[in-house]
């Protein structure tokens, strides 16, 4: 017997929440030690780690902007594509 559709959707549902779940604690954790381990270290290793951090997180902000963009345009382009044929159909239909 196979499994119900709505079951098997439910079982990905709970598994996808849990894994949720978990990747949010495993980030709480990792932040709490973090800040444990920069209010116990030397004040310019706590910059440098401060500001290595904010550079990563610029870079890779940065990358995912760019690719959205990249994707973006690509999907207007397919898009404008479709319309210039639907426009020549029309013009000619009307000319």
């Amino acid at each position: 017997m196979g499994k119900s559709p709505k079951l098997a959707q439910a079982i990905g549902l709970i598994l996808g929440i849990g894994l949720i779940v978990g990747a949010g604690y495993l980030v709480w954790i990792i932040l709490a030690r973090l800040l444990i381990f920069l209010e116990s270290a030397n004040p310019s290793v706590s910059a440098a780690v401060v500001g290595a951090m904010a550079t990563v997180l610029v870079g890779v902000g940065g990358a995912l902007y760019t690719q959205a963009q990249i994707k973006k345009r690509e999907i207007e382009e397919a898009h404008r594509e479709r319309k210039v044929e639907l426009y020549k159909g029309f013009l000619d239909m009307v000319a």
